[in-house]
């Protein structure tokens, strides 16, 4: 009888855990193809941007303080690399949660690629990820997006994380977005400081010769 018990409470005991992981998943297939479709979209819009500027175009600055097409891309790559450390740091070391429903999630994933790439909203860049001359050269920058391009994509191919039912409100827009939604932050957020990059190219005064790359 006491091993009847035993054995009793042992199935017991996996069958609540079973139960509790329940709602936990990794990203589907058609997930992690959409998020590097949408991640790969934006990379290939801002090296489209400005892989045959020249170092002056790269620097110039329509107003002093206004960013230049490099400080624009700096930018991008630096606060890629911190989307992905917030995801794995902080919004997957918070309390795991309900998935949202399906017809939210979808309407909130459009949501986010939309506003995020919405130029007509304006924000100040926290310090952390302004631009600060990081890159001396146009070889090291676009070295650097290349890496921070295979970073990412890696990402998304292989993590096991359970984006879906782990979140993080996002300051601008004042909802809780899961970590795949912040994947599409991510890759709204190019498609937002590309734009920037073209309206400085569309500036009367923007240097006009271009370099043969």
């Amino acid at each position: 009888m006491k091993r009847l018990l035993k054995i009793a409470s042992i199935v017991w005991c996996a069958c609540l855990l079973l139960a509790a992981g329940a709602g936990a998943r990794t990203l589907t297939k058609a997930e992690r193809k959409q998020a590097e479709k949408e991640i790969k979209a934006g990379h290939k819009e801002l090296k489209k941007s400005i892989g045959k500027l020249t170092d002056e175009q790269l620097r110039w600055k329509p107003a002093t303080e206004r960013w230049s097409a490099a400080e624009c891309a700096e930018h991008l790559i630096v606060s890629e690399e911190l989307i992905v450390k917030l995801i794995q740091e902080r919004i997957m070391k918070s309390p795991a949660a309900a998935e949202q429903p399906a017809a939210e999630q979808a309407r909130l994933d459009a949501e986010v690629l939309m506003k995020i790439a919405d130029r007509s909203r304006r924000a100040q860049a926290p310090a952390e990820i302004a631009p600060k001359a990081r890159y001396a050269t146009r070889a090291e920058l676009l070295k650097a997006l290349d890496a921070s391009t295979a970073s990412i994509l890696n990402y998304v191919r292989t993590t096991q994380d359970e984006l879906r039912t782990h979140f993080l409100p996002h300051p601008a827009l004042g909802v809780p977005l899961d970590g795949y939604q912040w994947l599409m932050v991510d890759a709204a957020h190019f498609t937002r400081h590309t734009k920037q990059i073209e309206e400085v190219k569309a500036d009367p005064k923007f240097p006009k010769k271009q370099s043969r790359y």
